[in-house]
């Protein structure tokens, strides 16, 4: 009821501001899964750990507040959008030059995002085994070649660049051309080429929403184009696990779709693993992925105990290890669940201030700092912290400081 009032609320509002796609996108990934379990219940969970979590009525109630903390935190900073006119924001009835001109180095960013597929086809071409490239539904976590191994790390910095192509493509595509949307889902088709993940397909979708938002686009206008993207990723995330032989492990679709689009499921686990660390295990100590995520950049030869990513720990809790244990494949948590396992039931109300914080100081900045930071956190609902995003961070703060230097109004407008 909570979530309802806060998408009507957000019809009224006549300026786009960074917490309207962080709250459509929280939506999406924690309160849907909840209604569905209305309609169908608990899905047949595979795993005991997170089996556990799901039915265990303390940690229910637990979300619940979770889900209502949220709602409300999100509801007051709507209603405090709609009652003041003095916070700097994108006027969506302004002129539309100011978002297809507003990014200085546009050439620059165009030629780019046309070169990257190129690369990527030729190295592709040049790979030491291209029937892997070729076959779309082999699983990359039974890769034993130690060279095609070393291969596939150095395609996957070709993908967030295809994936930033994607973004660079949808941002100067002004009017939604039908070449425009056929380009982006090239791109999109080789970033399932040469990194075999589906979760990308969701997070290109998602990164092209956002901007949409961004440049104030009428949800009318862009509701069935995304309809058919989501129904589309949906049918193939299912086919896949099919194909390559994961619905094996466990043929329920619903649960591929709690596992793969919904991180309801995800944050109920680190719940419940705060609550009873007896029976799982997620982290040795408070703050120990975070430490992470501040210091990763210091080597690990200098740092012999330094931490892991969250991720990591994350899936070894989920296979009911005692301690952190290497697995080769993984379960990516947004990062809700991060907090609680770093900062227990208390972050729960930690990780929703800090989002609503976050999206007043991105609603201050320029544009560029805007749609990146925007981007950042949508993903960050759906996706991990990974090494890719903390570069992500440098660029946003890159630009931060590049905007104080020049003044707001140099990065707001060409």
């Amino acid at each position: 009821m909570l979530a309802a009032i806060n998408l009507v609320l957000l019809c009224r509002i006549k300026r786009i501001h960074t917490i309207i796609p962080i709250i459509i996108v929280f939506d999406f990934v924690m309160v849907v899964p909840i209604l569905l379990e209305l309609i169908w219940g608990i899905p047949d969970i595979p795993y005991p750990t997170i089996a556990l979590a799901m039915n265990d009525q303390k940690t229910s109630i637990i979300f619940c507040i979770f889900l209502i903390f949220a709602q409300l935190s999100f509801g007051y900073e709507i209603t405090r959008l709609l009652s003041t006119q003095n916070v700097p924001s994108t006027n969506l009835n302004s002129n539309k030059s100011v978002y297809f001109n507003s990014l200085r180095y546009k050439n620059f960013l165009l030629v780019f995002s046309y070169i990257v597929p190129i690369v990527v086809i030729i190295s592709i071409l040049g790979s030491p085994d291209i029937t892997y490239f070729l076959d779309i539904f082999s699983d990359p976590t039974r890769i034993y070649n130690q060279q095609i191994q070393t291969y596939i790390k150095y395609m996957g910095i070709l993908n967030y660049a295809l994936l930033l192509s994607v973004m660079v493509n949808k941002w100067y595509d002004n009017n939604g051309t039908l070449h425009g949307r056929i380009i982006r889902i090239l791109y999109v088709l080789l970033m399932i080429i040469i990194i075999h993940k589906r979760t990308f397909m969701m997070i290109a979708i998602g990164a092209c929403l956002v901007i949409d938002l961004i440049k104030g686009k009428k949800i009318r206008g862009i509701f069935p184009w995304y309809l058919i993207y989501i129904l589309f990723a949906a049918f193939y995330f299912v086919y896949y696990a099919y194909a390559t032989g994961k619905a094996e492990y466990n043929d329920d679709w619903y649960y591929e779709a709690n596992e793969y689009f919904f991180r309801s499921m995800h944050m109920r686990f680190a719940i419940f693993a705060a609550l009873n660390p007896n029976e799982v295990h997620i982290l040795d100590y408070p703050g120990q992925s975070i430490l992470f995520d501040l210091f990763y950049f210091i080597p690990r030869s200098l740092w012999a105990s330094k931490p892991w990513p969250y991720i990591y720990y994350f899936i070894s809790g989920v296979m009911g290890y005692s301690s952190y244990g290497y697995v080769s494949w993984q379960m990516p948590p947004s990062y809700y669940p991060e907090f609680v396992s770093n900062f227990g039931v208390l972050g729960i109300f930690i990780s929703v201030i800090i989002t609503v914080w976050i999206s007043r100081f991105l609603d201050n900045r320029g544009i560029i700092v805007k749609l990146l930071g925007t981007s950042l956190v949508c993903l960050l609902e759906i996706y991990y912290y990974d090494d890719a995003f903390k570069v992500l961070v440098i660029i946003i703060i890159f630009f931060y400081f590049l905007e104080l230097k020049k003044g707001n109004t140099s990065l707001h407008y060409e």
